[in-house]
């Protein structure tokens, strides 16, 4: 269950972080 929680949060960093540096 670990692995998945961390496979979530990178795949919600990754799609965070382009939408931060769009708004910039």
């Amino acid at each position: 269950s670990l692995d998945l929680k961390i496979l979530n949060i990178a795949l919600c960093r990754g799609i965070i972080e382009p939408e931060q540096l769009d708004s910039t």
